[in-house]
């Protein structure tokens, strides 16, 4: 029964690390915008 709460912690680490992926993929997008215009 241990496994279950392991699986669900190490699920949150993969899903914030991919937000915050996704931020700084948004963020680089943003500035490239920026200095587009």
């Amino acid at each position: 029964m241990e496994f279950i709460p392991a699986f669900l912690c190490w699920q949150g680490l993969l899903s914030i690390s991919n937000l915050t992926k996704e931020l700084i993929h948004f963020k680089y997008l943003f500035y490239d915008r920026i200095d587009m215009i």
